[in-house]
């Protein structure tokens, strides 16, 4: 049952368009993880004999556009828009300008504003995980039709 989860977000490789059921998304989530701990298992393998492999990178780079659609239309379906996906870069990327802006007189206030842009960031991924965690909405919504009224196939055009 759970092993129809893994092969449609692929499939649909990068679509942002859409909603993905709860289950779906965190079946996928889960493959995602496996897939990775297993090519770092490869990888520790190698380094044992001597040998690069690199699978880990591999599998990252394979499976993030996937992951960011399928998390995406998770956010679609409970009502949310995809790009709730990079808030969580928002004070880290504020950070990195004022560090980049600051003069040697900002310094101490540099260090200490890490703490709250650490605090806010961790907020921020918090909440996002409350949104995909979060039950979809019931009928139709600007991102599409309730997909729990429809087969799998629909789910993932």
């Amino acid at each position: 049952h759970c092993l129809r989860w893994a092969l449609p977000p692929l499939r649909s490789y990068a679509v942002f368009a859409g909603r993905m059921p709860r289950a779906a998304f965190w079946w996928f989530l889960g493959y995602c993880i496996a897939a990775q701990l297993f090519a770092r298992l490869l990888d520790s393998v190698g380094e044992t004999v001597s040998i690069t492999l690199h699978c880990e990178p591999v599998v990252r780079l394979a499976l993030g556009l996937p992951m960011l659609g399928s998390a995406a239309r998770r956010l679609h379906d409970v009502g949310r828009s995809g790009w709730l996906l990079v808030s969580p870069a928002a004070p880290f990327t504020a950070w990195v300008v004022l560090i980049m802006a600051a003069s040697q007189i900002l310094s101490d206030w540099l260090q200490t504003s890490s703490i709250i842009i650490v605090l806010a960031t961790l907020g921020l991924l918090v909440n996002l995980v409350v949104k995909l965690r979060a039950p979809g909405a019931e009928g139709a919504n600007k991102y599409g039709p309730d997909i729990r009224a429809n087969d799998l196939a629909s789910v993932f055009e």
